[in-house]
């Protein structure tokens, strides 16, 4: 039944808009003989809204299947021009959940009151997303202190957050990357795209040849922002079972490890470098003052932390394993 399948998809995967239970939230304790003098955090912006080429998809979905879907499938937010990538309210209260969390966690270096309240350093991309993500946890950290300084760092100067959009050599290298990631697109939905089409037909009753994987590629997109941004799990998402969601997860991770992975062009291994300097920069200037030492929160975006993966071989943490996740 339709009340079924909305239990069953509130636990599909759904790559980068999957949600997760938050653990426990203890007090770090130190080792007897050490002291905790500092804590750095590199966080992607909260959950936010479609880009420009989702809305259009989006749009394109809705008018095909219009007489097939109910009405109250095609939420207008989703597809508001005006709306494009901006954080969501979903994204504002999860980084303040995520701020009290740390709050709890580290109360010494981030109690709001305490001793290294005033020595917190927020940094943010100068995207609209990233800034107000660091602006909601200031406002959760140091609530009686609004005017506690973000600093963010000029776009045209940022190798540090929003890397992807300042080197060179990494949107050359991805415009290459993207032929082999179609190619491999093209062998994914050969030998799995038949399967996936026939199960969503079958949900929505309509004949197969009127739909493509692409389709199923933007109901999954569908189902992710709808889990992410209003908790609805009873729209797009009945359409997908576990398996077919796990196919599509797999889709998308082949262009989340060639595109920003170690086993996409060289670049990828190395445009995180920058950021991993100011972190260790960071920590020596602590070791240096123990007692001055501030601790830092980056604010930046996916791709921030793939490179940072990337750059340290952890790439297992975006479901690679060797060799590459192809089609």
């Amino acid at each position: 039944t339709r009340g079924d399948r909305a239990v069953e998809a509130r636990r599909l995967p759904l790559s980068a808009k999957s949600s997760y239970p938050p653990a426990p939230t203890h007090n770090y304790t130190a080792p007897n003989d050490m002291e905790l003098v500092q804590v750095q955090f590199i966080i992607r912006h909260g959950a936010r809204y479609p880009t420009a080429t989702e809305i259009r998809n989006f749009r394109q979905l809705f008018r095909k299947l219009r007489a097939h879907v109910p009405r109250s499938w095609r939420t207008d937010d989703l597809v508001s021009s005006e709306n494009a990538v901006l954080l969501a309210d979903s994204g504002r209260r999860e980084t303040a959940r995520i701020a009290r969390r740390l709050a709890q966690r580290y109360p010494a270096l981030m109690a709001a009151g305490g001793p290294g309240a005033h020595r917190l350093r927020l940094v943010s991309s100068a995207i609209q997303r990233t800034i107000a993500t660091a602006e909601e946890f200031r406002a959760a950290v140091v609530p009686a202190n609004t005017t506690h300084p973000i600093n963010v760092i000029p776009l045209a100067d940022d190798s540090i957050l929003a890397m992807k959009l300042t080197c060179p050599r990494w949107k050359a290298a991805k415009e290459k990357e993207t032929a082999l990631v179609h190619d491999e697109y093209k062998v994914f939905d050969a030998i799995h795209g038949q399967r996936l089409l026939d199960r969503i037909a079958s949900r929505l009753d309509v004949r197969t040849d009127t739909l493509t994987v692409n389709d199923v590629h933007t109901m999954y997109a569908l189902c992710g922002y709808e889990q992410a941004l209003y908790g609805e799990s009873g729209h797009w998402c009945t359409l997908l079972d576990r398996d077919a969601a796990v196919l599509m997860e797999l889709r998308n991770d082949i262009e989340y490890t060639h595109a920003y992975g170690r086993y996409g062009p060289d670049v990828n291994r190395h445009i995180a470098c920058a950021l991993m300097t100011s972190v260790a920069q960071d920590i020596d200037s602590a070791l240096a003052s123990p007692a001055t030492a501030t601790s830092v929160f980056r604010f930046g975006h996916a791709e921030t932390l793939m490179f940072v993966m990337a750059l340290l071989g952890a790439d297992s943490a975006l479901g690679a394993v060797d060799p590459p996740v192809t089609g």
